[in-house]
Formats: C-alpha cells, structure tokens, sequence
C-alpha cells in the first residue's frame, strides 16, 4: 500500500467538519455565525498547532523536517484508541501512559537511525524518515486495520448563550495548550530547556562549553516525538482518523511551521490555530472539500512572498 492512498481525518457521524459546521450550513452568514467559526477554528486550530510545535523544535534544533511527524501522531491517536477500546481507560489517562512510550521511541530513532547519517547529507535523513513514515503507516494498519478509528470519551456540547463549543474540542484544546505551556516552560526555565535553546542557535559553540549536542538532539527528537504523539491522542477524540491519516496532519504542521516561522515555536502554535480558523471558514464560505485546498494556497503565498514566515528569522 503506497502513500498515495493515505486519505484525511474525518468526522465520526460523517464528514471531516461536519461536527463543526452542524447546524449552520442552512443559515445565513452573520456575526453570529462568525463568531460560531471563529470558536470552531480556534479550538481545531490549538490541536493543529501543538502538532506543528513538535515539527518546529525539530527544526529548529536540528535542521531537518521530519516527515514521519504525521505517522507518529497517528501512533499517538492508535495508542490511545486501543487503551480505551480495550481497557476502557479515558484518553487523559491514555495519552499520559502512551508519553514515555513516544519518548523511547523518539529517542531511539535519533540515536540509531538518524545519528548515523552525516548531519550535512539531508537528503539522506528525508529519506529515512520517509521509509519510517511509511513502516510506522503500514504497521498501525496491521494493528487496527485501514478503518477509521476514534475516542468518543467527551460527547455533546457546552453552550455559551447562543454559541456553543464541541465539548471534545473544547476539553483537547484546554489541553493541547496547557502542553504547549509545558513546553514553553521546559525551555525557558530549565537547564535542558536552555541546552536545547543553545544547540539549537550555535551547536559547536554549545558543544565547546561542556553541553552534550547528542544528548540534546537525543533529547529533543524525543521531546517533538511526545508532542505529535499527546496532539494524536487529543486529536482522535474530536474526529476519525485512520492509521493513513498522518500525511493531512503533515502537511497540515509544516504549512503551519512555514507561516509561524520554520524553528518558531510561538509562531507554529499561533500559525495552526490561524490555519485552523481559515480552515473553517472555508467551510462555511464555499465547502469543506476547498478548506485543505485554502490553506495550501496560503501556504503557497508565503513561501512566495515571505519564506521565512510571521516570526521566523533567516537561517545562517
């Protein structure tokens, strides 16, 4: 089975938006409405983004994208799936078992697969992480079959007058942001946070003050690892996904990391909850079919006019 036939998340009653988009479609575009867009948007948006934070710090420590991301989400989503279906445990508690797992995974693929591939052959890392993508794709498959999958642990909606928020988006992007903080603060205030900021600006010049770089690149390919697989696990409580559904999320990410900012991590948050807000509208304006192709355009457009993104800065 290529990638070729990979195919993207999709709602549990039916399309990928109509959760989000139910009960509008009829109704005329006013500022109700809008807001109704903008609360779906951004919510869908906060889960985008904590998958493209995980791209990002990647990035930027490393220099290399990794498209595997995607397909480690999807090992995210699967693992907490089956902790549920099986165990009947709720996601919040699966998402936290299936963390150290992501880790070690994480780990393990810096240490024995990239770190054996020179840093300047990137060619080379792109297509190991390519064949990986692909392994992890078609073993996910073997697991829970080619069907799509979810976790309808938090059901109905929580009304705000006349708004109303999905309960399950609602509760995963409470929780993608508080992970994101985590992550902010991980950085910031922690000695591992400032290695990792240090090897991400000048490695040799890190290296040459005592700091590990293989550890850190150990450590943060894990850290980016753990994100995608927590954004999974949130992300297959607000929708189907399938184990093919990892090259939408991708795309999705690195669209997202190129409007922030490649290596941005503020810029990749705030660029998926902007995607996920345009996604969205898309939906309501024209059909959910033209909302992916919206944010490839955009995408398009700024590699055009500003490659470097919103907050993101020129790579020596």
């Amino acid at each position: 089975m290529g990638r070729s036939s990979r195919s993207g998340p999709r709602d549990p009653n039916g399309s990928r938006s109509s959760q989000l988009l139910d009960g509008t479609s009829s109704e005329p575009i006013d500022v109700e409405i809008w807001l109704q867009v903008l609360i779906n948007g951004v919510l869908l948006g906060g889960l985008y983004g904590l998958v493209a934070t995980g791209l990002a710090l990647v990035f930027g420590v490393m220099g290399i994208i990794n498209v595997a991301h995607g397909d480690l989400m999807v090992v995210g989503a699967t693992g907490t799936f089956l902790l549920f279906s099986t165990w009947g445990l709720p996601p919040y508690v699966g998402i936290l078992a299936i963390i150290p797992v992501m880790f070690v995974m994480g780990l393990g693929i810096q240490r024995f697969l990239l770190e054996r591939i020179n840093r300047a052959e990137e060619l080379m890392s792109l297509l190991l992480l390519f064949g990986l993508g692909i392994a992890i794709s078609q073993s996910t498959a073997s697991l829970v079959g080619a069907e799509f999958f979810s976790v309808p642990y938090w059901s109905g909606a929580i009304s705000i007058g006349p708004l109303f928020a999905s309960r399950s988006l609602l509760y995963a992007f409470l929780l993608a942001i508080a992970v994101a903080s985590a992550l902010f603060y991980l950085l910031a205030k922690t000695p591992s946070g400032r290695a990792i900021r240090a090897t991400a600006m000048a490695p040799d010049l890190a290296a040459s003050v005592g700091i590990d770089v293989r550890w850190v690149r150990m450590l943060t390919f894990g850290v980016g690892t753990v994100l995608t697989g927590i954004a999974g696990g949130l992300m297959v409580t607000t929708q189907g996904l399938n184990p093919l559904s990892g090259e939408v999320f991708l795309l999705i990410a690195f669209a997202a990391c190129v409007l922030g900012g490649l290596g941005s991590l503020y810029g990749a948050l705030t660029a998926g909850i902007i995607i996920g807000v345009i996604e969205v509208s898309t939906a309501i304006l024209i059909d959910t079919q033209s909302s992916q192709l919206a944010i490839y355009i955009i995408f398009i457009i700024m590699l055009l006019v500003r490659p470097t993104g919103i907050f993101g800065m020129r790579r020596a």
